[in-house]
């Protein structure tokens, strides 16, 4: 397929899979990394321009492109996350994570921020220990602002968000266990964890 001219991106994810699943790590790698480019083209296009909602050229005007080329780009990093190279995999996080970051205007800090639990144990995986520790943050700081909302509702209130609180709560203690697997500040980790332990309590009451 003539990659440079296609345009169908999305259509050649599968290749990449395939690739790892023969265990042509290589050949997978650099497909993945031929086809980011593409994406990160795009974004960093749309990324230069202005965020107004008034504007008639703004990143408002193509939203649907922008969300679909970011959605895509996250695509493509669930594939690599199959490779069994854990430096090439954090570095194509991290490059999704620059690329699209401009993206929180269009989806809010919350959904942008916990669409990246799944890339949590990769980026400490990959050693980057600053980087780590600073999207377990900005993941944590949503899922605890959302069940504070949560635990200060009435208790005939909260029965109506059980399911987003359970699930909230799940994506919080999934987090909360890969940073204390590969966390190495002591400190950090335990008042990781009395927080959790106080939002948990909260919710109860």
């Amino acid at each position: 397929m003539p990659i440079d001219y296609f345009g169908f991106y999305s259509l050649l994810e599968p290749y990449i899979s395939t690739y790892f699943r023969l265990n042509e790590i290589k050949k997978g790698n650099e497909l993945f990394e031929v086809l980011a480019e593409k994406y990160k083209q795009n974004l960093n296009y749309y990324s230069k321009l202005p965020k107004s909602r008034t504007s008639n050229f703004s990143i408002y005007t193509y939203a649907e492109n922008i969300i679909t080329d970011t959605e895509r780009y996250r695509s493509l990093i669930e594939s690599v996350t199959k490779s069994n190279d854990d430096l090439f995999i954090g570095q194509a996080i991290e490059d999704y994570i620059e690329s699209t970051t401009f993206a929180k205007e269009l989806y809010g800090n919350y959904e942008y921020y916990t669409l990246l639990i799944p890339f949590v144990e990769n980026i400490y995986k990959s050693g980057n220990t600053n980087f780590s520790k600073d999207l377990y943050l900005k993941i944590s700081s949503e899922l605890k602002s959302r069940l504070i909302i949560f635990s200060e509702m009435p208790s005939e209130q909260k029965t109506i968000y059980v399911e987003n609180i359970a699930e909230n709560l799940f994506q919080y203690t999934k987090i909360i266990n890969i940073m204390k697997d590969y966390e190495i500040d002591e400190t950090f980790i335990k008042n990781e964890i009395e927080i959790f332990m106080e939002i948990k309590e909260a919710l109860t009451n």
